[in-house]
């Protein structure tokens, strides 16, 4: 039994639908209130000019993954566009022209998830009618070339990776690469690659994967290559790139191509040894820093005898284990680590051991799900421990909630667990646990297993929240820094659950699907995704909100950027 490895999301499982039953389900009122729908509106110039006939889309975090709009508008001949029937969302408001950029330097600032270098992010409240959301577009560059393998042979689809760095040659986290799937960024059966709609600035080009990085193709693999010819990021010659410019014959050589290998083995049972079968695996990339890992999931699990084997692997440090973190399951065990080098490894041995199980029911208080198709896709439930001593060893399980809300998670071992429930396609608003409940008391946000010890009767209260925190975040005293990012949290008295955003391109932000309760929200202010610089340092922002069902509670934060006395 073969199967080849697949790099794996926690959330990224097959969906389906089904309904939940909640505590008390109230009938549907035929006097339903329908949502208020919003418009946003704008202009788009290119080089300064008013760009006629231009698509301009916005797209929800519920239909990014889709690659399908939520609205669409062609620009008149003066430029604008109006996007209309928007509901309460955030929204990427986006040129679907993608041989062009960004003229705004300050639009890199925007938060949220982002699909386009030429998008701005908006949140958009009930009934809101947002204008003046201009998109000021140049014409982006171009980055061309030819891979070629050893003896100057074409090398076909192979991926070129693309870093933007700054001055001074370092990675830059300021500029956005279009995304344009991997055909953008793919050899064709010439070997050339072309690269467009790219942002004016500088940038280095490979080929090839890291050495020792997981899967190589089944045919093999190139070592990572820089232009023009160097294994070394550092000595790399920078690509420079101008407005609606071509950078032409930025060729690279890779060297041979290098052979992948495979590594097998069995499941035995830790204490009998007898084979394990259908259990699930994953693998990691082993790294210096123990705090990292990339799991990967084995699809098929092991055969008949216990039997797996993993494929397309370069030369490296990897390790096995199972684990019931993604699929769910019976079993964990610790890490078999291995070394590939120069041919295949055989003769693992995987001890597999039945772990911990935590059981129960979810109940949901309060109004049930309504027949929105968001609303009725499978919920699954996971725990989640973190292991101090050893990172890499991840303590999770998952299970799917029944029609009956009953659910099993196995594969634990002894540890704090916290709980969450989402949709099984990650694409809808899935309910939020308001309280846990064992023999009828409140247990505390996370729960605890001793070794030994499963429990089967837990009571997870969940809420469909129909409340909302709408808020704006402002700036006085200086502007923020390019590499600034803005997160907001919120979290309910009492509970374990909580929500977050980031700020749109104008400060505003919304969390929705809240139930009734006392929230604290809080504002961090970041740089790179760690903490402010101590030129504008910013000590987090707490404020204390009232959330009702149907309504949405405002919050208002001022970050004053003065600068401060001393180095």
């Amino acid at each position: 039994m073969s199967s080849h490895p697949r790099l794996f999301f926690a959330a990224v499982i097959v969906a389906a639908a089904f309904v939940f039953w909640p505590a008390s389900a109230p009938g549907q009122s035929g006097n339903e209130k329908i949502p208020e729908t919003g418009a946003i509106s704008g202009r788009v110039t290119i080089a300064g000019k008013n760009a006629a006939n231009i698509t301009v889309a916005a797209y929800s975090p519920e239909t990014i993954s889709q690659r399908k709009s939520a609205a669409r508008a062609v620009t008149d001949t003066e430029g604008r566009y109006r996007l209309t029937g928007l509901a309460a969302a955030q929204y990427q408001i986006t040129s679907l022209t993608p041989d062009l950029t960004t003229a705004d330097q300050t639009q890199v600032n925007d938060f949220g998830f982002v699909i386009a270098a030429s998008s701005k992010s908006i949140t958009l409240a009930a009934g809101e009618e947002v204008e003046n959301i201009d998109l000021k577009l140049v014409r982006g560059g171009v980055i061309t070339g030819r891979v070629t393998d050893a003896n100057n042979k074409p090398v076909v689809e192979e991926q070129i990776s693309l870093i933007p760095v700054d001055d001074n040659g370092n990675q830059s986290r300021n500029m956005r690469i279009p995304f344009g799937g991997s055909d953008l960024y793919q050899t064709d059966d010439r070997g050339v690659y072309r690269i467009y709609g790219l942002a004016p600035g500088r940038y280095k080009v490979s080929a090839g994967i890291e050495s020792g990085g997981g899967i190589g193709g089944v045919r093999g693999f190139y070592a990572r290559t820089f232009y023009p010819d160097t294994p070394d990021q550092t000595k790399a010659r920078v690509v420079e790139v101008s407005e609606g410019s071509e950078a032409s014959d930025i060729d690279i050589q890779l060297g041979r191509q290098e052979e992948t290998y495979s590594a097998s083995g069995r499941v035995v049972d830790g204490e009998t040894g007898e084979a394990v079968v259908g259990a699930q695996l994953s693998y990691l990339v082993a790294t210096e820093n123990p705090g990292r890992y990339s799991p990967f999931y084995i699809g098929d699990g092991s055969g008949k005898r216990g039997e797996f084997k993993l494929t397309g692997l370069s030369p490296g440090r990897f390790g096995v284990y199972l684990s019931s973190e993604f699929e769910g399951g019976d079993y964990f065990s610790e890490i078999t680590y291995f070394d590939v080098v120069d041919k295949d490894v055989t003769g693992l041995e995987v001890k597999a051991r039945r772990g911990l199980t935590l059981g129960g029911v979810v109940v949901v208080e309060g109004a049930g799900p309504s027949k929105s198709p968001a609303q009725t896709e499978r919920l699954r439930i996971s725990a989640s421990a973190m292991q101090q001593s050893q990172p890499q060893e991840r303590n999770a399980g998952t299970s799917t909630i029944a029609q009956d809300g009953s659910f099993h998670i196995g594969g634990l071992r002894a540890g704090r667990f916290s709980l969450f429930v989402y949709a099984a396609g990650g694409t809808s608003s899935p309910p939020l646990i308001t309280r846990i409940e064992r023999d009828g008391i409140t247990v505390t946000p996370s729960l605890e297993l001793q070794a030994g010890q499963s429990v089967s009767d837990l009571r997870v209260i969940v809420s469909y929240g129909t409340g909302a925190i709408h808020g704006s975040v402002r700036f006085v005293g200086g502007v923020p820094a390019a590499d600034t990012r803005l997160v907001v949290r919120c979290t309910r008295d009492g509970t374990q659950t909580s929500g977050g955003t980031s700020p749109d391109a104008r400060g505003h932000f919304l969390i929705k699907n809240l139930s009734a309760g006392t929230y604290e929200v809080t504002l961090l202010v970041l740089r790179n995704g760690l903490s402010s610089s101590p030129q504008q340092s910013v000590s987090p922002q707490k404020q204390i909100v009232q959330v009702t069902n149907d309504g949405e509670s405002e919050v208002t934060f001022l970050v004053d950027l003065t600068p401060k006395p001393g180095p």
